[in-house]
């Protein structure tokens, strides 16, 4: 949980409240070298692949998401004022092409959508108390980072 507020899809789609991404305000503002470390830690992973931290703004405050490899939303999370956009699977010239608009910080791919579990039981047992969900503790990534 990053704990955003104010929280809107980054590419709407076709029924309210939808779409694809997510962009909100963070609890605090944080130079980038914090938010990082702030996603290190919400995100339960030891690695980060980000933008130069000198070309970005020294507080940031809003943040724009997508789980997966979501790369292609960098410019829509420009458009909506993004100054930090997570996801993962960025290629390197994604990287150079962007880097002085917006704070690139690039988690694995497994990483980035491993929280969606937690968030489909939530909705399924809200919207239907009497179905029995559960959650799987069974890890499936099939990288190692060594």
């Amino acid at each position: 949980d990053l704990g955003l507020c104010n929280i809107r899809p980054l590419a709407p789609g076709h029924v309210a409240n939808s779409g694809t991404g997510a962009i909100g305000r963070l609890p605090e503002p944080m130079s980038p070298q914090q938010l990082a470390r702030y996603i290190k830690t919400a995100m339960h992973t030891d690695t980060v692949r980000c933008s130069t931290p000198e070309t970005a703004p020294q507080k940031i405050t809003t943040l724009a998401l997508c789980g997966g490899a979501g790369a292609e939303f960098v410019p829509p999370a420009i458009a909506a004022g993004a100054q930090a956009y997570l996801t993962s699977d960025t290629k390197h010239n994604q990287f150079t092409d962007h880097a002085n608009q917006i704070f690139l910080i690039d988690i694995a791919h497994y990483e980035s959508e491993n929280c969606t579990k937690r968030i489909f039981y939530h909705i399924l047992t809200q919207k239907f108390p009497n179905f029995a969900a559960q959650i799987s503790e069974s890890e499936t990534n099939p990288i190692v980072y060594l």
